[in-house]
């Protein structure tokens, strides 16, 4: 018989073996290939579009890592081995209603059984802890999941479950690099819940929401026991593609795969949206830093009050005077117990002085009413992360420039704590038409810059860090690039709600194709947000090149309007000015946010 024969005689005879062995086995292969496919089973192996979201011989059994493998490689060692209830109970809850032959019970499983114990997930909640632009790991805020229920023998108790990475401020340019390109070690935790918020609050100084999510209980059951899954699975942590907002929607899309996986690029106040975009929340909760709750009572208090609560620093306490304003004198309240608080925990006053403020300040206190601090500087208000602008230079070149993350001065930032900016990767390229040619204007790495406005409670600094590829100009306004840093502190005052001002000393230095040189750039400015959702930005910089030894003046007034949060347009002039040459160029351009 010819091998063509062969082929076409026992193609089906083998076709209708495979098929028996797998009824034999209990197995239905296109069902198998459905379930592959499924929601619930992609969420369960983390991934998008088909694919994993990272690699590890410890989470993943099968070699070629497919949806398909992985679960054929699950059921077969589900059945052969019961250890492997064990070691992936999500995955064995999920499968024993859709397949047989699978075990029916995991009491063997004694480590699990502790770990559920130990960490009960009664109350499940996404956790935002707000940005800090100087701690490098959490310049972008910080998400985690919140558990909590009832321990047998304990009683109530709070766990964190949180996924980060370590950042050297030192190495800080190499560090970004290696988030993006390979990849650092992430640290997968389960911790005592309270000990982190202290660590957000106390030593960072940085706000927490917890948004409580609708699930039932056999999500919450599945997301538990999916967390024991990762256990020892050595998770890499890269910044742009899987970072803390990464797997914490990927473990939230564990326990309701309904919910949206967002963009590829996920940031923390991104979870947030969409979470209440989803309506998955519950009620919200805000903890606010001892700092920021005392900012917070300034922002709503007449100067005279805030005078009258500075007067605790001299161990006098004014109480409440004015019954007419019980909202005023509320807030009076509040304030002078969070500053009593502030000062003891500075050092400022004494323990017995704290106590006596503290009982008069209590006598005081209408404990019927509380502070909503809910809709506080919400991140859910915040624009989205990314953005691209075009523009139009009056010189007659087109700038192109797209920031990956996060913000910048001119933009929107009230419900930042203070100005500020964060660019990470920040590119911008400028078309010459003319000659025909593009140039990279800048390229930066990291870029910081927090004006928090100085107060008279608890004091404030401002300040700034850049470090990357940039353009500036000669004294004959020639245009160089090169390598820069740039590092300053100063102070910014809020004048009126709309209105603040501010100075930096800075200084820094720069590397060219001809040398290297050091400068100090004394800066003031000024913002002032509108009517009609406008922004006025005006800055003002002397810059001393103090090899080459000449000094620029720069002036740059900024007009932006803000059409909606994700699109606004934006007009600008720069002028520039040596001892020997003088220019000025107007800039229009539009913004786009997403």
């Amino acid at each position: 018989m010819s091998p063509l024969r062969q082929i076409v005689f026992l193609g089906p005879l083998v076709t209708i073996f495979s098929i028996n062995l797998a009824i034999a086995d209990g197995v239905d292969r296109l069902k198998v290939m459905r379930e592959a496919k499924s929601a619930q089973w992609q969420a369960l192996l983390h991934f998008r579009d088909g694919k994993p979201r990272f690699k590890s011989n410890v989470f993943f059994l099968s070699q070629e890592t497919s949806a398909f493998s992985e679960l054929e490689e699950t059921l077969q060692r589900l059945k052969q081995d019961p250890r492997y209830v064990c070691r992936f109970p999500a995955r064995w809850k999920y499968l024993k209603s859709r397949f047989p032959n699978i075990p029916e019970n995991d009491e063997h499983c004694t480590e699990l059984r502790k770990y559920r114990m130990s960490v009960p997930f009664d109350e499940t909640s996404v956790v935002y802890s707000s940005e800090n632009l100087f701690y490098p790991s959490s310049m972008m805020g910080h998400m985690m999941l919140r558990v909590a229920g009832i321990k047998k023998g304990v009683g109530f108790v709070e766990h964190g479950i949180s996924f980060f990475t370590e950042l050297d401020p030192w190495k800080l340019p190499v560090e970004i690099f290696q988030s993006l390109v390979g990849g650092k070690l992430g640290f997968f935790r389960v911790s005592p819940y309270q000990e982190k918020v202290r660590q957000y609050q106390e030593r960072e100084g940085r706000n927490v929401w917890e948004y409580q999510l609708m699930l039932s209980k056999d999500q919450r059951d599945l997301l538990r026991d999916h967390i024991w899954e990762l256990r020892n699975s050595h998770l890499p942590y890269f910044f742009q593609s899987y970072n803390c907002a990464t797997l914490t929607l990927m473990l939230i899309r564990v326990a309701d795969p309904t919910i949206d996986e967002g963009t590829a690029w996920i940031s923390p106040t991104d979870v947030v949206r969409l979470m209440i975009t989803s309506h998955k929340i519950n009620k919200t909760s805000v903890y606010l830093a001892r700092d920021w709750k005392i900012r917070m009572l300034e922002e709503s208090l007449p100067g005279k009050a805030i005078e009258e609560v500075e007067k605790l620093k001299d161990h006098v306490y004014h109480g409440i005077k004015d019954q007419s304003d019980t909202d005023t004198a509320y807030m009076k309240i509040q304030l002078s117990d969070a500053f009593n608080d502030e000062l003891f925990i500075t050092g400022e006053i004494t323990k017995e002085r704290y106590a006596i403020n503290k009982k008069k300040i209590t006598a005081d206190l209408d404990e019927s009413r509380f502070l909503d601090l809910s809709t506080y500087k919400s991140p859910h208000r915040l624009a989205p992360d990314s953005q691209i602008k075009l523009s139009y230079q009056s010189n007659g070149k087109i700038n192109i420039s797209f920031l990956p993350a996060s913000h910048r001065l001119e933009d929107d930032n009230r419900v930042y704590h203070g100005e500020s900016g964060l660019e990470l990767l920040s590119t911008s390229i400028s078309m010459d038409r003319e000659a025909m040619r593009a140039e990279v204007d800048h390229l930066r790495i990291y870029s910081a810059q927090s004006l928090l406005p100085w107060s008279p409670l608890t004091g404030g600094k401002s300040g700034q860090f850049a470090i990357g590829w940039e353009k500036w100009v000669d004294e004959n306004l020639d245009d160089r690039r090169g390598g820069r840093i740039d590092l300053g502190i100063g102070f910014t005052r809020q004048l009126t709600g709309d209105l603040g001002v501010f100075g930096l000393i800075n200084g820094g230095g720069v590397a060219h194709s001809k040398g290297y040189d050091a400068f100090i750039s004394p800066t003031a400015g000024l913002y002032l947000y509108e009517i009609f959702s406008m922004k006025t930005l005006a800055m003002f910089h002397m810059t001393r090149f103090l090899g080459e030894k000449y000094t620029l003046y720069e002036s740059k007034l900024t007009q932006v309007y803000y059409h909606t949060p994700e699109i606004s347009f934006v007009l600008e002039y720069k002028h520039l000015q040596s001892a020997i040459k003088t220019s000025g160029v107007f800039n229009v351009g539009a913004k786009l946010r997403f």
